[in-house]
């Protein structure tokens, strides 16, 4: 049980883990990686997208991180139906992972969140030469590739007007990255883009001459910086907050043609249907010379809106709805472990590597940290995984309890007044 577990919520009583709940094998410090998949698997409208390339793929000769995750994903799924084992051995991906980035060989603790962005650009790249080769020929290649291009055609022709209003804007972005979560926009998008991208709205205003310059970047992730005692909601509202551009962070006005002060601000104008945010819980200390975890309790709601939304933004009111925390558990970034929390048939199961358990909804507030910051060995949140409601069944839609709502309004009426 976590540190910062109350006395009311070690009585929570854990129970056994459903008959189709799979762990995964550690291989030596590899829990990075299995509580991120487990993240992943878990995120239906990625998962099922995945696998349906699996006749595809499998009929490939070469090994490939996609590929191999698909295999993955659709060996997990067959045993779930199955129920003959407690956990699988991802072993095939793991070899893959090691040759693809020496970072991950050697099964050493890695970073969770490096590992998450690495593997979704990794594999959207491997979609986009997949539908290259589609294009140019095999059959069944090319059929898969038709399907694809005419669903991203569907999608993409309700954004047209906007996209070529800002068309100017983008090109100076394409050399801009805010946060490792970010990448360059392009014309068509890949299913990782399609289940985890959205779009940021970058707003700068030059303070010598007033010029307001917007641009458009994408992510896959929002990665927040945190404070004490707060939510995750304050959290992304700092994240939107007006920021002056001056001393060496200056800013370039075209314009003025020189350096100047400036005010800038990021809202989310594109809401994407996964929304994934990464909590910066490591900072560098320059007395230590090393990361230091930062402990600060940061609550998150299993219901959550975008306040920090644009004035033009699709679907801003879009309720997420929480099925997946990656949880670090240590003192130290390149020392701990990792495990997932996951929710799966509606309740709630730790992943544990091969042990899986279920447990109480209420005990995930275990993992929002310390009140009083403290070195010592802590289970908070690390990366939370919100799914859009228009993604769920309406029986999930409707789930929402009044109670579970005016949470998170007080939640947020409290960080206004932190912040």
């Amino acid at each position: 049980m976590g540190a910062g577990s109350s006395k009311k919520e070690s009585k929570l009583k854990d129970g056994p883990p459903d008959k189709d709940c799979l762990g995964l094998q550690n291989f030596g410090n590899t829990c990075y990686c299995n509580s991120v998949l487990q993240a992943l698997y878990h995120c239906n409208s990625f998962k099922e997208r995945i696998i349906e390339l699996h006749p595809l793929l499998e009929a490939k000769e070469e090994r490939s991180l996609l590929r191999e995750l698909c295999m993955l994903f659709f060996e997990m799924d067959s045993a779930a139906t199955k129920g003959r084992k407690h956990y699988i051995a991802p072993r095939r991906f793991m070899h893959v992972l090691q040759e693809e980035n020496e970072i991950f060989s050697g099964y050493m603790h890695q970073d969770a969140h490096e590992f998450f962005m690495f593997l979704l650009n990794h594999i959207s790249d491997e979609l986009k030469q997949l539908d290259r080769v589609s294009g140019e020929g095999g059959e069944g290649e090319e059929k898969e590739g038709k399907k694809r291009k005419k669903k991203k055609k569907k999608r993409n022709s309700r954004k047209n007007a906007d996209d070529e209003e800002d068309g100017e804007d983008l090109e100076k972005s394409e050399a801009t990255a805010i946060s490792s979560g970010l990448m360059v926009e392009t014309n068509t998008k890949t299913l990782v883009e399609e289940v985890f991208g959205g779009t940021l709205v970058a707003e700068t205003c030059c303070l010598m001459c007033e010029t307001i310059t917007t641009r458009k970047e994408s992510f896959l992730d929002l990665s927040v910086d945190i404070e004490s005692n707060t939510s995750i909601v304050g959290c992304l509202r700092s994240f939107s907050n007006k920021e002056k551009m001056e001393d060496k962070n200056k800013y370039l006005c075209d314009k003025c043609c020189c350096l100047t002060e400036a005010y800038r601000r990021m809202k989310v104008k594109e809401l994407p249907r996964i929304l994934v945010l990464h909590m910066k819980r490591f900072k560098y200390s320059e007395r230590l010379q090393r990361f230091t975890k930062l402990n600060y309790r940061v609550s998150f709601p299993h219901d959550l809106r975008l306040l920090n939304t644009s004035s033009d933004a699709v679907d801003p009111d879009r309720l997420y709805k929480l099925f997946a925390v990656v949880i670090h558990i240590g003192s130290e970034l390149n020392h701990g472990h990792y495990i997932a929390v996951v929710k799966h048939n509606d309740k709630w199961h730790v992943y544990n590597d091969e042990v899986t358990r279920r447990v109480h909804e209420d005990s995930l507030s275990r993992y929002f940290g310390l009140v009083e910051e403290k070195h010592r060995t802590t289970e908070i949140g690390y990366m939370l995984y919100y799914e859009g409601a228009n993604n769920l069944s309406v029986d999930q839609r409707t789930a929402v309890s009044p109670l579970r709502l005016d949470k998170v309004q007080v939640s947020m009426m409290g960080d206004e007044n932190h912040v």
